[in-house]
């Protein structure tokens, strides 16, 4: 997948693991699933906690983006995962 598409309309998320801090709020991170069913390295988390990041993540990119951000490091990020 050369470009990913401009909203992430039919995809998933498929939880991976969440955590519960009480009253501090919770935290979970999800696999992301493509809208023909496939599994991507692009993940998703959530953190509730004060100064918690919510965004999209890719392998060896350090914190989180938005979907739009995520789009414009896309091609970069596959070029470099495929050498």
């Amino acid at each position: 997948m050369n470009e990913l598409p401009e909203k992430p309309e039919g995809w998933k998320r498929r939880m991976l693991c969440h955590m519960n801090f009480g009253s501090d709020g919770g935290a979970a991170t999800f696999e992301v699933i493509d809208a023909d069913g496939k599994s991507t390295p692009i993940g998703y988390q959530y953190d509730t906690r004060k100064d918690g990041l919510t965004g999209y993540t890719l392998p060896n990119v350090e914190g989180v983006m938005t979907w739009a951000e995520l789009r414009e490091r896309w091609p970069e990020w596959n070029k470099e995962a495929k050498s």
